[in-house]
């Protein structure tokens, strides 16, 4: 019988204990994250392939929860990156109406800046037309919800106690925790890491070139001093991976 922290976690999307976090140094406060979702798929391996799954139904709750913290906390990241680069485009218009002649090189800021929304929805097209990610939006859509990142991983959750992973112990554990969870769950991490990524490259491109006309065209010095600034300030605040990766 599932505990009721379980069905807890059904009913409300996976609310879990915590298990990681993302310090911010400048505000001294701790941000839960979750766990990537390779890392739950190594975890559920684990517990599965030694057959422990009926003992560990807690760490198998934790885990879970983990992996909707995590894609919760990468699609707010996302967010963050798409919000930003719509708002240095405006500031960035704004300044060139100000600054006529300086049009050439603020319109290749604005373009940069614009890249964010260019590579990220392609991204997430590709997750709703994944193999293993298609029937899990389908039933998002039927709840008359969008299927977000997180809420095809409280999908996948909901799945996971209906079709009674918890216990499974048949000889085939390993392909049906596979093609049930695991996979569809790494796919959508997977497309979520390449997205904040791509996000983060542009930010920091758009950092570098800021600097550059700092350094190399006084008539820009204020505008491009403001654009580092803020890049600088949306670079805070990423999970570690987000750096190691791009």
């Amino acid at each position: 019988m599932l505990s009721p922290s379980t069905m807890k976690m059904v009913r409300e999307s996976g609310a879990i204990p915590q298990s990681e976090y993302l310090l911010d140094v400048e505000g001294q406060r701790q941000e839960h994250v979750g766990r990537a979702t390779c890392h739950v798929r190594t975890l559920l391996n684990e517990i599965y392939g030694s057959g422990r799954q009926k003992a560990m139904h807690k760490e198998i709750e934790t885990y879970l929860g983990d992996a909707l913290d995590f894609v919760t906390h990468i699609r707010n990241r996302i967010l963050a990156y798409v919000a930003f680069g719509k708002e240095l485009q405006t500031y960035v218009k704004e300044q060139r109406e100000v600054h006529p002649e300086l049009k050439e090189s603020l319109d290749e800021l604005r373009a940069l800046a614009g890249q964010i929304d260019e590579r990220v929805k392609p991204r997430m097209q590709a997750i709703l037309q994944h193999k293993t990610l298609k029937e899990i939006a389908a039933k998002v859509v039927e709840q008359k919800a969008e299927p977000t990142p997180p809420a095809l991983a409280a999908q996948l959750n909901r799945d996971f106690v209906a079709k009674g992973l918890f216990d499974y112990d048949g000889a085939d554990w390993e392909n049906k925790l596979k093609k049930e969870y695991t996979d569809p769950l790494t796919a959508l991490g997977g497309q979520q890491d390449e997205m904040v990524g791509e996000c983060r490259w542009v930010v920091k491109a758009l950092r570098q070139k800021a600097g550059i006309l700092i350094a190399t065209d006084p008539r820009l010095a204020s505008v491009a001093a403001e654009i580092r600034a803020r890049t600088q300030k949306m670079l805070r605040g990423g999970a570690a991976y987000e750096g190691a990766r791009h």
